[in-house]
């Protein structure tokens, strides 16, 4: 899923189930930088190399993706642990369903070459993504409705 917000569909169940646990913006920062060189290229039109590197999609790239946002924002933030959680999850969840849908994949990279996990249903997951991407949307805006009040 490149350069798609269906990632932060993640968030709506756990949000729901498990309120004000994660970071939300942390979440979303590691969402990002792991697809920073795609995001690059669309934006500038320059290609940048492959947009799934193994470097930053696979379980290790992103564990060291998410130290990085928590490094950076561990001064600011006063929820330590919700920061580390939303990192974290993040980063997990971004491996885990890009690895359903890409074959290029190495989620166990540098260990196993290859992504045993492709499905080649990415049409399925992406709709699936897609409600759980409308309910997480629904819940910011009576979050903030209710907070305007």
């Amino acid at each position: 899923m490149p350069v798609t917000p269906l990632h932060f569909g993640v968030l709506a169940p756990v949000n729901h189930f498990a309120p004000g646990k994660v970071s939300n913006p942390a979440f979303i920062a590691v969402n990002i930088l792991l697809d920073l060189t795609a995001i690059t290229e669309v934006i500038s039109g320059v290609p940048q190399g492959p947009w799934h590197p193994p470097e930053t999609h696979s379980f290790l790239g992103s564990c060291i993706s998410a130290l990085i946002v928590i490094a950076l924002a561990i001064l600011w933030s006063k929820r330590k642990k919700a920061l580390i959680y939303g990192a974290f999850l993040g980063a997990w969840s971004h491996v885990i369903l890009d690895m359903l849908c890409h074959p290029e994949m190495q989620p166990f990279y540098p260990l196993l070459p290859g992504n045993p996990f492709y499905t080649g249903r990415m049409d399925l997951v992406n709709q699936a993504m897609m409600v759980l991407l409308a309910w997480w949307m629904f819940q910011g805006t009576r979050f903030y409705r209710v907070k305007v009040r």
